[in-house]
């Protein structure tokens, strides 16, 4: 389950995560969608009224400044530690690919998960790629938003654990036939663009409710489909 904060406060949104129990959480700090992320202690309060085997609690960061993000992350550890009753942090890899390397340097030590925000992709960069380029061993890897589903051969294989995207949802939304005409779903601020789907909605049409759960489940067979091969190679 991924978690927007934001939202936490609509009654309807924080039961559906805590009447039900999960096997994986990560609790975003919101720094995509409002001017300034949530403080580790607000999202610590999350984290402990949910019930998940592991629960990452996405760190402080600023976009496109690495280096800036490695000592926001430091200064949360140093207050927060890296971990707590139930949740570790998560950092975001930011600017440069030597920042990125120099980032996960310093904090592999504390044992915590990292994740690849989508911008990257949207940058041209591969994030499978950069995976290998920091020399991540031995920590959870995850992705932060899909744009393109061609993306999660290359993900998968790299060794990513996670990755989040409302493209599923999006898709419905638009009538857009996610992975038949369309493998991808890009926002870039023109008029054009699909509508993303609106995360507070309550209702929908049953089509795209049905729509949206045969996305999901068209993807996880891909996904399964992928980490079979891989066994194989």
């Amino acid at each position: 389950a991924f978690i927007l904060p934001q939202f936490w406060n609509i009654p309807e949104y924080r039961d559906f995560y805590t009447s039900r129990k999960w096997l994986r959480v990560i609790i975003d700090n919101a720094l995509y969608e409002n001017p300034v992320a949530y403080d580790v202690s607000e999202l610590a309060e999350i984290a402990d009224s949910i019930s998940s085997m592991t629960t990452h609690i996405v760190g402080p960061e600023k976009i496109g400044d690495g280096s800036t993000t490695t000592n926001l992350m430091l200064n949360a550890i140093a207050e927060h530690g890296p971990r707590g009753s139930k949740w570790s942090l998560m950092s975001v890899f930011q600017g440069s690919s030597y920042e990125m390397y120099r980032s996960y340097e310093i904090l592999k030590e504390y044992r915590i998960g990292f994740a690849f925000p989508v911008s990257m992709y949207r940058q041209g960069w591969s994030r499978s790629g950069l995976k290998y380029f920091t020399g991540i061993r031995n920590h959870y890897v995850h992705a932060l938003g899909i744009d393109d589903l061609t993306e999660i051969p290359d993900l998968v294989r790299a060794g990513f654990d996670s990755f989040d995207s409302s493209i599923v949802a999006t898709a419905a939304v638009n009538g857009i036939d996610l992975l038949g005409t369309e493998l991808r779903i890009m926002r870039r601020g023109d008029p054009s663009d699909p509508v993303r789907v609106n995360l507070m909605h309550t209702e929908f049409h049953e089509d795209v409710i049905d729509a949206t759960a045969c996305n999901i489940d068209d993807i996880k067979s891909t996904i399964g489909s992928i980490k079979i091969e891989a066994k194989g190679v």
